[in-house]
């Protein structure tokens, strides 16, 4: 249950309480920040961002009858989706995993500590206005974690009116799934709200080769926020949030282009529940633009069960299995608080100064059952129990510089101090306890710096270069968590340091008329990253662990081209061209089931009619990817390439264009496709279509 701990509540009041005396100065507003985006931690044009930094507008959320952030964001130049679970997606940025992306809501990070595969996106896209994805490292301005990128989810916010608000209904062809939403919002005297709940049902996934059993999940997404301004310069508020799932997925193989289930995993119950406090100050002084305090307080809970019966071959004249069956409960708490202050330093220099904090608390508790092929050989049964945290302190300084000559100089530093600390690790095993894994703390600590130039000395061009460092802080799940699955062990290693990367990039943005473009090429070094390595056999069971011993070359180009004739017709092209190296110790190769191209090809039109009464849109369109290569043990394995046909259309009208229809048909040619083969991902969908009908006032 989410409570106000003593801390929240203590650090909350007293940040409020150092805004609410300061007194702002009398004068003419400080015009610090413009428009578009966040990614520089305040807002500005995109044309002036030193980063590579791809937008998913509010305009475009609406056209999109998407049932995830997955499929919002899957055609955008750079990203990858990994989608192991119903319903829960991860992202991957320039052929990281996903592990090493940073996912924010409202700039706040959701946190992970028990998985491998990275941190989930737990909010429901009926409930966001924007979508802004960094991609490279951002770690000097967004911590750990960003070593691919950042993926900023903002969501929907106060409207000019008194009550303003939309209601959709969905339908989702793919899984005969069905979603509402609703949002409520407004401004009155200083007040400001916003409300908004979505829910969402959706069967088993069909694919080309029937329905993928036990794949059907439900969620509930509900938001809220309210405000105050006590006058033009300060204001404060607090805002809450609840997301929960019930999902499950199957664990496979596919024979005839059938599939053979031989397992399940269950997650009953996901949820995140987030309760937190803000004060902001703006136009404080002929120096201070900017204030910022938010404390906010964030519980991730997840109920969890597998049932595997995996084949073991023929042994002694019978068919074999293995039986694994298992459960675990796991409790993450966050408690986090950020202070930002922005400087206007004389003409030429703007500096963004802060402190970002937080505590994760980590309570497992994890049950385990596994039953040999043959019946001479003991079944092994045990409990275990985690119980841990991690905790980060971290200040940075960013400063953007007016050169001369239409230069903008931006560079900053980041030190970071990270204490991760396992107090229980317990495994009881047929009433025997042992070591489940490792107990102590360790201390890291590491700075990290960046520089990024701007050349605008052309209208409607924007030149950039920039070197950014990155850096990922072990998990307490890679640090002091053992894990056993049929016949592999993995030791956990309190040893473990820093992944450390350096990424250099140039890049172009070019807006004239109807015609955009942006490009940029990129090159990252990276070290120290985790690789399991091979420790020997114990008991016939295959014994692993995390060293530090891996390393990534990965260089490419990302595009996305487009012109709008004046006659409302767009053609674009969105592009990414990368070629990974890793070298896990043991072997050096391209072969890492990255694909060579990716991208999207397409043709939309815009226009409207009856004094603007009625507005229509299409948008026709090839997605696909090139095949790729990989390892899976020593064996080298292809998954080929696809390209799929689909077609969007959808319709605004009413006195204020207050109604929407949106539909789309998606692999209308029927192709048996399947992304990112290093996952074991299933076939996705076959031909099917979406319908979203919305209502705005």
């Amino acid at each position: 249950m989410l409570t106000f701990s003593p801390r929240f509540m203590m650090i909350g009041f007293m940040a409020l309480t150092v805004l609410s005396p300061l007194k702002a100065k009398a004068q003419e507003p400080i015009k610090a920040n413009t428009v578009h985006v966040t990614a520089t931690r305040v807002e500005r044009e995109l044309m002036d961002v030193p980063m590579s930094v791809s937008v998913m507008t509010e305009e475009e959320i609406k056209k999109n009858p998407s049932t995830s952030i997955a499929d919002l964001v899957k055609d955008i130049p750079g990203l990858t989706i990994h989608s192991s679970t119903p319903g829960i997606n991860r992202i991957a940025i320039r052929g990281e995993d996903s592990s090493r992306t940073l996912i924010l809501i409202d700039g706040q990070k959701i946190s992970e500590q028990k998985s491998m595969d990275g941190t989930p996106i737990l909010i429901d896209p009926a409930n966001i206005a924007r979508i802004e994805v960094i991609k490279g490292p951002a770690s000097v301005l967004y911590g750990s974690d960003a070593i691919g990128g950042v993926v900023n989810i903002i969501t929907k916010k106060d409207s000019q009116k008194v009550l303003s608000g939309s209601a959709s209904l969905g339908y989702f062809g793919a899984t005969d799934g069905f979603s509402q939403s609703l949002s409520l919002a407004g401004s009155n005297k200083g007040w400001h709200y916003n409300l908004s709940g979505s829910n969402a049902s959706y069967g088993d996934t069909k694919t080309p080769y029937g329905d993928l059993p036990d794949t059907d999940y439900t969620q509930q997404d509900f938001r809220g926020m309210i405000s105050y301004d006590f006058n033009e310069h300060f204001s404060a508020g607090v805002h809450a949030s609840y997301f929960d799932s019930d999902t499950q997925t199957s664990a496979l193989e596919i024979e005839n282009k059938k599939y053979v289930p031989f397992g399940t995993v269950k997650v009953p119950t996901w949820e995140m529940k987030k309760i937190g406090v803000f004060g902001e100050l703006k136009d404080v002084n002929d120096f201070l633009a900017r204030l910022r305090v938010d404390v906010w307080h964030q519980e991730v809970f997840k109920d969890f069960a597998n049932d595997f019966k995996i084949p073991a071959g023929i042994i002694m004249g019978k068919e074999r299995f293995v039986l694994q069956q298992g459960t675990a409960q796991n409790t993450l708490d966050t408690l986090g608080a950020s202070i930002q202050s922005d400087w206007l330093l004389g003409e030429r220099h703007y500096l963004i100064a802060g402190y970002d904090f937080s505590e994760d608390s980590l309570d497992s508790s994890n049950y385990n059952y596994t039953k040999p092929p043959l019946p001479m050989i003991p079944a092994t049964e045990y409990n275990s129990s985690f119980k841990g945290s991690q905790t980060s302190h971290a200040g940075y300084l960013a400063m953007e510089t007016t050169l001369p000559a239409d230069f903008t100089l931006s560079y900053g530093v980041r030190y970071t101090t990270v204490e991760s600390e396992m107090t229980r690790a317990n495994k009881v095993s047929k009433g025997v306890n042992s070591s489940a894994g490792a107990t102590g703390s360790v201390v890291d600590s590491k700075p990290v710096f960046s520089v990024g130039v701007v050349w605008s000395g052309i209208e409607n061009l924007a030149l950039r270069a920039n070197w950014a460092q990155g850096f990922k802080v072990p998990s307490l799940d890679h640090k002091y968590v053992s894990t056993t699955k049929a016949d592999t062990t993995i030791l956990a290693n309190p040893d473990l340091e820093p992944e450390t990367s350096d990424n250099f990039e140039i890049g172009a943005r070019y807006v004239k008329g109807g015609f955009s473009a942006d490009v940029a090429v990129f090159y990252s070094l990276a070290d120290n990253y985790l690789a399991q390595v091979f420790l020997g056999e114990v008991n016939r069971i295959k014994q692993y662990q995390y060293e530090n011993q891996a390393s990534a070359k990965t260089y490419g180009v990302e595009s996305a081209i487009s012109y709008s004739f004046t006659n409302g017709l767009r053609p674009y092209v969105s592009a990414t061209i990368l070629r990974r190296q890793f070298d896990d110790g043991k072997r050096e190769t391209y072969d890492t089931f990255t694909p060579k191209l990716r991208g999207r090809l397409g043709l939309g039109y815009d226009t409207s009619f009856k004094e603007d009464t009625i507005g229509f849109n299409t948008d026709l369109y090839l997605a696909g990817q090139s095949g790729s290569y990989g390892y899976k043990g020593d064996d080298r394995i292809r998954y080929e390439g696809f390209a799929t046909l689909n077609l969007a259309v959808g319709t605004d009208f009413g006195k204020k264009k207050e109604w929407a229809i949106q539909a789309e048909l998606l692999n209308i040619l029927d192709k048996e496709y399947r992304f990112n083969g290093d996952r074991d991902s299933i076939l996705e969908s076959g031909i099917h279509g979406n319908l979203k009908l919305t209502y705005s006032f």
